[in-house]
């Protein structure tokens, strides 16, 4: 169907895109192998419409996260896509170009399909954070590497809630300093509402993370590591004339000061696990370094 397009499909590309995935994830394989070599016909078509086919490829993979989160599809289906679009990109008769982009394209949809179902298998509860936790930074680190930087945010707060639900607040800290890493004080653009973070100016974000970061890394009672970001505050209202927030920023440091002074703080205990073999789960990863809550003198 459309093939009797001709040259005008290239007019509902990447519209059509979400609709026929939805097709393709429907459990019966006599249909899917029908409508999976569609997908290689829409990147052809326009790839030689435009010499590029990202717009088409960030379509899929944005749907098959939605899909595939939603409880669609499952590992035949992950198969069956890989094997049958990487037949279709190695093909003779492609271009250099096409065939070069098609097979980094397929494999990265085989990895995100892998990543994605299981993640979804790991179901919800204290027993598997941990794996949770793992098969979101395994996606995080997945959309990082494509930039797909709204992805790659969507997976960070993924990773901070989870922190903050086991109250690992240091590591909730640090998963937010990777988002507000990204951005600049000096950036009076606007961004949008995200999760529970109203719109606002970049430096205002920026400003809003680094507020939340110090206050968890003080629930942790890692006082040195909100030094520096106390240290940017002031800066960042100093320049600006903020002297009320300044004034606050710096007693709240100083009040940081005090409480290693006067706080008890027991060290953590930190395992580092290794996984080796081809028989762990994908989720495992190669290596991880866990925590426990805070020891009490009585565990040493």
């Amino acid at each position: 169907m459309l093939n009797k397009l001709g040259d005008n499909k290239k007019i509902f590309i990447p519209d059509i895109v979400g609709p026929f995935l939805e097709v393709t994830l429907v459990p019966l394989e006599s249909l899917r192998k029908e409508v999976i070599p569609i997908f290689f016909d829409m990147i052809e078509c326009y790839h030689r419409d435009r010499g590029n086919f990202e717009i088409v490829e960030r379509e899929v993979i944005d749907k098959l996260d939605v899909l595939i989160s939603g409880g669609k599809g499952d590992t035949n289906y992950s198969l069956l896509m890989y094997e049958t679009l990487l037949r279709k990109f190695n093909s003779p008769d492609i271009n250099k170009s096409l065939h070069q982009n098609g097979v980094r394209f397929v494999n990265s949809v085989k990895l995100l399909l892998e990543q994605l179902l299981n993640f979804r298998e790991v179901r919800e509860g204290d027993h598997h954070s941990e794996a949770r936790m793992l098969c979101i930074v395994n996606l995080l680190n997945f959309y990082e590497e494509l930039n797909r930087h709204e992805m790659y945010l969507r997976y960070i707060w993924k990773l901070y809630t989870s922190h903050i639900s086991q109250k690992n607040f240091v590591e909730a800290a640090y998963t937010l300093e990777m988002y507000s890493s990204k951005l600049q004080f000096s950036d009076i653009t606007y961004v949008e509402k995200f999760e529970t973070l109203p719109r606002e100016r970049v430096r205002e974000r920026k400003s809003r993370l680094h507020n939340i970061i110090i206050k968890h890394f003080e629930e942790g009672k890692s006082f040195e590591n909100s030094f520096r970001f106390y240290k940017d505050l002031c800066d960042y209202n100093e320049g600006i004339f903020d002297y009320k927030e300044l004034s606050q920023s710096l007693q709240r440091q100083a009040s940081g000061y005090m409480s290693i002074l006067s706080s008890i703080r027991y060290p953590n205990d930190y395992f580092f696990v290794g996984f080796y073999g081809q028989g762990f789960p994908l989720s495992s990863g190669t290596s991880v370094s866990f925590t426990v809550a805070e020891s009490s003198p009585g565990c040493h």
